[in-house]
């Protein structure tokens, strides 16, 4: 992570390091809740999310399961930008 970081940036201790890994650790779990497992707790949320928008369950969680699945491919394919010697994917290969 410290190669990745701009060199004049004077705050990349150890408490940027962690607000670095639950940032994407977030990104990484969005990403995973457009998977079909996940679908009972995307129907929870989008029940929560429609009752406090007055929409219809069913459609808010037809749009809520259409930004995630947009979500999981714009992340997948930043990932695989990286390349699998990044910071990040070391992160999530479990190698940091």
């Amino acid at each position: 992570m410290a190669e990745a970081v701009e060199p004049g940036f004077r705050h990349a201790g150890k408490s940027f390091a962690e607000y670095a890994h639950a940032g994407f650790l977030h990104l990484d779990h969005l990403a995973d809740l457009a998977d079909d497992a996940a679908r009972s707790e995307v129907r929870a949320h989008a029940f929560q999310l429609g009752r406090a928008i007055g929409a219809a369950v069913e459609e808010t969680e037809s749009n809520l399961r259409n930004l995630l699945k947009q979500h999981k491919t714009e992340w997948e394919n930043f990932m695989d930008s990286l390349g699998g010697c990044s910071f990040l994917a070391e992160r999530r290969s479990g190698k940091l």
